[in-house]
C-alpha cells in the first residue's frame, strides 16, 4: 500500500490496515521517494551516493514516523515497510508484484481536474498486477473503498 503522509494516504492507510487485520495479512506500507536536485549556478546538480543514501535513511524514518503515529491502529499487524527511490507509481506498481491487494489513496479531486491531472491512484488501476483499492480521502477504517477491478 502507499503512503506518504497525505490526508488520502493516511486514510488508505487505515483502510488497508483494518482489511489486512480481517484477511490476517501482511501490511507492506511503501513510501516513494525521489532525490532533491539542486541548482549551483544555474546548473542542476544530481546528488551524490552519499546524499542518495541519506535521502533514504530520511524516507525510512519519515515512514517510521507516519507508522508510529498511528501504533494503535496498526498494532499486532505483521508490517513489512519499506522506502524506494523512482516515483510513486512505478514503485507502487512494483511492490504490488506478487502482492494480492494493492490499496492507495486519492486527493480526492473530481471533476474536469481530474480528468486533466494524471494521478498516482489512477496509472495503479491501470496497470496493477493485483486487484487495486482506492481509498477516498473521506473513507474511515471501517467505511467501503472503490474497488478498480
Amino acid at each position: 500500500m502507499g503512503v506518504d503522509g497525505s490526508e488520502g494516504s493516511v486514510k488508505a492507510l487505515q483502510w488497508a490496515a483494518s482489511e489486512a487485520r480481517i484477511r490476517n495479512a501482511r501490511l507492506h506500507p511503501v513510501l516513494a521517494w525521489e532525490p532533491r536536485v539542486r541548482a549551483v549556478g544555474g546548473v542542476a546538480v544530481t546528488p551524490n551516493a552519499d546524499e542518495i543514501a541519506a535521502f533514504s535513511r530520511d524516507a525510512l524514518e519519515r515512514l517510521d514516523s507516519l507508522l508510529d503515529a498511528h501504533s494503535e491502529e496498526l498494532a499486532g499487524l505483521d508490517i513489512e515497510r519499506s522506502a524506494a527511490r523512482g516515483a510513486a507509481a512505478p514503485v507502487l506498481l512494483e511492490a504490488a508484484r506478487g502482492a494480492t491487494l494493492l490499496v492507495v489513496g486519492t486527493h480526492g479531486r473530481s471533476g474536469l481536474v481530474g480528468l486533466l491531472l494524471g494521478s498516482v491512484s489512477r496509472e495503479c488501476a491501470r496497470h496493477a498486477p493485483c486487484p487495486v483499492v482506492i481509498v477516498p480521502p473521506s473513507a474511515g477504517a471501517d467505511s467501503g473503498a472503490e474497488d478498480a477491478r
